[in-house]
Parts: structure tokens; sequence; C-alpha cells
């Protein structure tokens, strides 16, 4: 059976993907566009949607609290940390100028804020009570009022431009159905590429076979289908992406609510490679993509955590916390902030279950033991355990000058070791944009009505996701959402006036 061709759609702006591309939309559409919304999955809302917070300065929450931050301060942090690697510091400046304002735009809409301070961050983070599936729903109820057109189950595969170089179509297909959408200015937000191997290994310089990919619900749509349609347009592709490395990661348990997740990221364990040495301050507040990329130093790019029964006791009555971010500490409110402390019960249990039936756990009374399960030298690591025991006992780290608060010794057997790795948490950048959002091309010259948004588009972040001034993830879709949004719209309509 031949497809249908649907050839009678028509939109100002037509948006590929609903992250990020949900505040484009509504944006674009309440400048007075009609907007197509495009959305490969079932479900609006995108990767968005299992965000925790965005990163705002100058907002009317933190006014409202007495939060003296301005943007330049923010700014000026922000490219001392970024080192100017690989940031377009223009699109940067955009972004936070911008910040302030989404947050009381969000507020209109019916999205309540509480602020969180993130280690020894700035107390930049806004918390959607709700979380981030609560800006979704008041953005997808906004779309609604505005009449924008969504497609759900449809994959934009590709978009057409003119001998003149701007964009005409956008060709989508729905199951059984082939759409084309007559349009003047497109906006990619398609996320990023965590889930096309092939991409991982051509762009992210990290990436090695076998690497695990973070698979939040909807992370599998993140097959790079958005960089593939820029780069066929002729856009100009960052040459190195980097992707936020998340660790310690624990196969297949990702989060710290869940109790083997909690487990192998407490910062009251110890973190050693296969050769039985620690190599990082386990209970440092940089988080866990820093950690991350600790990992990714060490041989075959795995570390063993390792504790003792009273270690493990601790954690099961939620006696201490279950993050590396252990200063983060955040109660669960109404609406739902995000979990750091809690109780597990029957983790003694699990961490058997796991050493009867996998290869990721040793339970053991003796490190000679632990050490031949590890591959390292007995003496070695028998030697590190009682270095590190002495720290303990002194209340000083001589090594890593770990926080003296997680400085617990493994003296109560059994002991237990957990193989953990470090996994892809989302790709960070690809396609090339100035500060409006607007694709540029190999040229460096722009593509008119060609626009990127969320973490497709390049020049946010740096080679790392940055913990002192998080929120930048979720923020930078919101934002860069809206600035494209603006945008693409302003350019159609002018072309009508």
């Amino acid at each position: 059976m031949e497809k249908e061709v649907i050839t009678k759609m028509v939109a100002d702006v037509v948006v590929i993907g609903s992250g990020g591309g949900l505040s484009a939309a509504v944006t674009a559409a309440e400048e007075g566009a009609k907007v197509i919304l495009i959305e490969k999955t079932g479900m609006l809302g995108g990767y968005t949607r299992q965000a925790n917070g965005l990163m705002a300065v100058e907002s009317p929450v933190q006014k409202s609290q007495n939060i003296n931050i301005n943007k330049d301060e923010v700014f000026r942090q922000f490219m001392r940390w970024s080192h100017c690697r690989r940031v377009n510091p223009r699109v940067v400046r955009a972004f936070f100028n911008q910040t302030g304002e989404t947050i009381e735009w969000l507020e209109t809409k019916g999205v309540r804020f509480e602020i969180m301070q993130t280690g020894a961050g700035l107390p930049v983070v806004h918390l959607p009570v709700g979380m981030g599936a609560a800006v979704q729903k008041a953005l997808i109820k906004a779309a609604h009022g505005l009449g924008i057109t969504t497609l759900l189950n449809t994959r934009a595969y590709k978009i057409k431009i003119s001998d003149s170089g701007e964009v005409t179509k956008v060709l989508a297909n729905q199951e059984d159905t082939e759409i084309t959408i007559d349009t003047k200015s497109v906006i990619i937000a398609t996320g990023g590429f965590g889930d096309n191997r092939d991409l991982l290994k051509k762009y992210c310089r990290d990436y090695y076979d076998g690497m695990p990919v973070d698979h939040w619900p909807n992370h599998t749509a993140h097959s790079g289908d958005g960089l593939l349609m820029a780069e066929d347009i002729g856009a100009a592709i960052a040459e190195s992406i980097p992707n936020y490395h998340m660790g310690p990661y624990y196969h297949p348990f990702l989060y710290p609510w869940q109790s083997l997740a909690a487990m192998a990221m407490n910062p009251s364990t110890i973190w050693v490679n296969k050769r039985g040495k620690r190599f990082i301050d386990e209970g440092g507040s940089f988080g866990m993509g820093v950690a991350g990329n600790a990992i990714l130093m060490q041989p075959d790019h795995i570390m063993f955590t390792l504790f003792d029964d009273s270690i493990r006791q601790l954690v099961e009555e939620g006696k201490t916390g279950t993050m590396i971010d252990g200063r983060q500490k955040h109660a669960k409110k109404g609406g739902g902030t995000m979990v750091v402390d809690g109780k597990f019960p029957g983790l003694k249990e699990e961490l058997g279950k796991e050493a009867r039936k996998t290869d990721g756990v040793m339970i053991s009374n003796s490190w000679d033991e632990i050490a031949e399960w590890i591959g390292a030298e007995p003496d070695i690591l028998k030697t590190e355990i009682e270095e590190y025991n002495y720290f303990c006992e002194t209340g000083y780290d001589a090594l890593f000058t770990k926080d003296k608060v997680y400085l617990r010794p493994l003296k109560n057997p059994p002991f237990y070791a957990m193989k953990c790795s470090t996994r892809v948490g989302e790709t960070l950048g690809g396609i090339i944009v100035n500060e409006k959002m607007e694709i540029i091309n190999k040229e460096g010259k722009i593509i008119p009505g060609a626009y990127a948004a969320g973490v497709i588009a390049n020049g946010f972040e740096p080679e790392d996701y940055n913990r002192e001034i998080a929120g930048c993830a979720m923020g930078f879709a919101v934002n860069s959402g809206r600035i494209a949004g603006r945008n693409a719209a302003r350019f159609v309509l002018s072309k009508k006036a």
C-alpha cells in the first residue's frame, strides 16, 4: 500500500521536538505565528519532563527572597569556569539575559518555584513544584489554548530549502502517512543524540564501545534526527561534542532513589580502580558529572565502590546521604523536590541477591578475596584501606581532603565491592547557532528561517556540565526555545508585512 501524501499543511513556524520545543512553540504562537509542533513519541514534553530545575538570575522568586545575584556576576563566573572552551559567549549571554523574565513568564502560566542551593554553587536553581513535568504541563495547556497544531507519533526526517538557501518545507511521516508542511521557518529542538551510537562515535571523543546510555523515558527518541537534518541543509556542526558523563553507575540502576544506585554513589564509601587505588574525593560536592570524568580516566573505565557492613546499615537506615553531593539536603515536599536522603529497607538482601546472580557485587570477610575479584594486588588494596581508615580515625583525609563528615572506616565485615562505570547522561551541543538561535552554515552564514534550541544547539555548555551554576540544561532548553520561537515568528511575520 502506497503512503498517502498530505500536501496542504501550512505553518509559519514548524517546531520539531517538544522538550525545549514546547517553549519555542508557545512563544512563537504568542508572537502571532501559526505553529505546528511535531513530536516523535506519543507524548508531549520530551526529556524536559524528567528535568529538575531551571537556572535563572534576577527572577521574581529571587527578588522576593532578597537573593541579590545579578546576571553580570553569574555570566563572569560561568565564563571563568568554562575557560572559553567550546562556549559561544554571545549565546551564553543571551541565555542568561532571558532567564529571569522566563521564570516570570512561567509563573503567569501557573508554575511555582522554590530556590535550591546545590553544594558550593550559587542559589540560582529554580525548582518547579512538580519538577520539569509541571513546566511542560503548563506549556502544553498554553499550546492548546493558542491553537498550536500538535502531531504526535510523527517523525520529521527532512527540511527542504530553496536554491537561495531559505527554508521551504518540512517532511515527516506518521505511521503510513507521509506529511509535507509548507513553511518559512523551522526550529530543531529534538534533544541530544545519546541513543545513536554511530553519532556518539563520530562526535564524542570520550565515548567508547559499550558505554552505557542513560535511558530515561523518551530518551530512546534521541536518535540524532535533528543533527542529521541540520547536516543535510548545510549547517555547521561542532567538530567535538561532549556528552555528560555520569557516575558512579551500577548497571542497570541509575538514580539515587534506587537502593543499589544510592549505595554505589554514597559519599561515605571509598572508590578504587582495578589496581586497588583511590582516585578521587568520594564526598566532593562537584556532582556525578565530574565523578564520571574521573572514572573515564581509570583503567578500562571502571571503578569499585567499597564499604563495610556498618556503612551498609547506615545507608539502609537513611542515616547518611545517598548522593555524591551530600550537602544537597532537600527533603521531599509537596509537589516533589529532589530526594537525596532516604531509607532503603532490604538493601542487605538486595546486595546478596546481586552477588549471587551477577558479577557486579562481591561480598567477603576477606580483603584478599575482594582484591582478587577486583584484579588488584592484595597488598596494595589492603594498604589503601589501612591508610583510609587512618584518615577516618584522625578526621583528616591527607590525600584528597574528603569532608570529614563522610570519613567512615571500613572495619566491620562482611566487606562489599560494587563494580561501577560511567554512563552517557546526555550530549551537550552540536548545531552551530548564534545568539538568536539562528543556524549557521558551513560558510559562516545564517540559514534563513532555520533555528535550533535545547541541547542540540551548540555553544551553551563547555566540556562539562557546570555544577557550580546548575540548572543550565533545563534552563537552556526552555530559554533557548523562547529565543528561537520569538525570532522565528518575527522572521516569518516580517515577510508577510
